[in-house]
This record gives structure tokens, sequence and C-alpha cells, in this order.
């Protein structure tokens, strides 16, 4: 890629409970690795997206009630970290 050209990627995320938190210590990983200044989740609240078909998945970092899964703690250290 030619110098001077930042990447920045949107929509990282996976629809899981499980696997929501290695996902994204793993994405966080690689954008330190490559230097790649900005990683966007899909969405902060679980439903966000919509309420049909994939868009209705748990893609957030906090559920419906707002009620913090385990991936946001994981955000939130990853962040602090960071600083």
């Amino acid at each position: 890629m030619p110098s001077g050209i930042q990447l920045h990627t949107t929509e990282t995320c996976v629809p899981s409970f499980e696997d929501q938190d290695s996902f994204l210590r793993g994405m966080w990983r690689i954008h330190r690795i490559l230097s790649i200044p900005t990683m966007v989740w899909c969405e902060l609240r679980d439903g966000t997206a919509g309420t049909q078909g994939l868009y209705a998945y748990p893609y957030g970092l906090v559920k419906v009630d707002y009620t913090p899964k385990p991936s946001y703690y994981t955000a939130k250290t990853l962040v602090e970290s960071a600083q």
C-alpha cells in the first residue's frame, strides 16, 4: 500500500455472546500490529441495527436493556490501557 494512506475498519463485530470477547481482543491486537488507528464496532446496543434477519443478532457491546456484556468490559479495558 502506498505510504500516507491510512486504513480504517468499520462494522467490526461478531453476533455472539460467547465469541465477542475473544474476537474483540483479536481484532484490537491486529489493529495495533498493523497500526490501524480506527476500529468501529457494529453497534453499542443489541438490536439497534434492525429487527429482522441478521440485523436482529446480538452484535452490541451491551444488551437491549443496556446491561453490559463481557465484550463491553473488554473494550473498556483495552481503550483505557491504550491511553
